[in-house]
């Protein structure tokens, strides 16, 4: 993240593993409901054969939510994570994302730290709500990561996710939390499984294959993703969650 973008957001400390976050200047808020949005994208270097289309979707993405009707609804946050965790950016408006601004994102090496990286853009997502709940704002959540294996090397264990997601959806901050896991390029059916095994056991609301990471599946993955995140803004007021969608 660069300084200017630093300078445009706020940032505040998670009560969980020391890490940090940035948020929104609050004074700049004009809507009186959102939906905190993060990516978590896998960069270790098992994604290197595949970086460019995983840019691609990234640039795509944002795009997509700029042109939707509910941009001025969403805050964007996106969380790379390899041996360690680097936020791009934080939660920000639409208006202040620009696909130029994604050029040269994805810095592929490294390990693979999904729990650190779960725990981070969990308890980041009930912090912002926090935040904009003690401004009157009425705030839901949806997190969606892009991983092409299993956990290797975080410093928290995996019971951390499942507590950080348990409290958040039992918040009072957040109206409702969507959690959705993409699992990209998995050949071997072990860590897919493992995968698996993960999503259920932390309480991930949905888990979804892609299969071979290729032009076609990151479309795919593109149209399921923007979808998701705009379907969950749009529930937001209602009580509950957007339905899930089909990949």
């Amino acid at each position: 993240m660069s300084d200017q973008e630093k300078s445009d957001l706020e940032q505040f400390l998670l009560p969980v593993g020391g890490f940090q976050y940035h948020g929104v200047d609050m004074a700049n808020l004009m809507a009186t409901e959102f939906t905190c949005a993060t990516l978590v994208l896998d960069e270790s270097g098992s994604t290197h054969s595949f970086r460019n289309l995983m840019e691609d979707f990234v640039k795509e993405n944002v795009k997509a939510l700029r042109a939707s009707p509910r941009k001025d609804n969403l805050l964007y946050r996106q969380l790379h994570f390899g041996t360690n965790l680097r936020e791009l950016h934080g939660f920000k408006l639409l208006e202040q994302c620009n696909e130029a601004d994604y050029n040269n994102c994805y810095k592929d090496g490294g390990s693979t730290a999904l729990y650190d990286a779960s725990v981070n853009a969990i308890e980041a997502t009930v912090a912002e709500a926090q935040r904009l709940n003690s401004q009157q704002f009425v705030s839901n959540g949806i997190i969606i990561w892009l991983t092409d294996g299993c956990d290797y090397g975080s410093a928290l264990k995996q019971n951390s996710v499942a507590q950080s997601l348990s409290k958040a959806i039992a918040s009072e901050e957040l109206e409702s939390m969507l959690t959705i896991m993409i699992g990209v390029n998995m050949g071997d059916s072990g860590v897919k499984q493992k995968l698996q095994d993960f999503v259920t056991e932390v309480g991930i609301s949905q888990f979804e294959d892609a299969g071979t990471m290729t032009e076609a599946t990151m479309k795919k993955i593109l149209g399921f993703v923007s979808k998701s995140i705009i379907s969950q803004s749009k529930s937001v007021g209602s009580g509950g969650p957007s339905k899930s969608l089909t990949f």
